[in-house]
């Protein structure tokens, strides 16, 4: 066999190879820009998802903002009149009063020692609380804001 015979069996397998491979590397270059284009396009979405987020928490900021506010605004009118309540005995501040004993002994509870008393923060003793007017409002205010920020969390996951 001469050379010009092999080459004649081995031409049509190579053209075919070829194109086959032309057209191969055709199609993987579609496939490729393809997912190129997929991925500029995943990125936009992200960018246009975490823009979106954004200004959704601002405006959640916002509401919270001004609707803590307007609690506080509300509480501090309303203080007074709870102070003035709890001191009647009549809202929150809970006086236990026990029956003097039949032998003359008292109630045999003696009132809690109040060795922080000479503190500028101290706790008020169980008859001071309506007394320590700054007590009530900070505990009042304390909890406005637990409440206000528990109302802000359950709205970020959506209950």
């Amino acid at each position: 066999m001469t050379w010009l015979s092999i080459l004649r069996l081995i031409a049509p397998y190579a053209i075919c190879v070829a194109i086959g491979f032309g057209m191969a590397w055709k199609v993987q270059g579609l496939r490729v820009t393809a997912a190129e284009q997929d991925l500029i396009e995943y990125k936009q979405a992200q960018v246009q998802a975490q823009i979106k987020a954004e200004q959704d928490a601002e405006i959640r900021r916002k509401e919270t903002a001004n609707e803590y506010a307007k609690h506080l605004a509300q509480l501090e009118s309303d203080h007074d009149t709870y102070r003035r309540c709890v001191a009647a005995g009549k809202c929150g501040a809970r006086v236990i009063r026990l029956p003097a004993m039949p032998n003359g002994a008292g109630s045999g509870v003696s009132p809690p020692g109040r060795t922080d008393a000479d503190l500028p923060d101290a706790i008020p003793a169980a008859g001071e609380v309506a007394e320590g007017a700054e007590v009530l409002k900070d505990c009042a205010r304390t909890t406005l804001q637990l409440n206000q920020l528990q109302d802000d969390i359950e709205k970020q996951s959506g209950k």
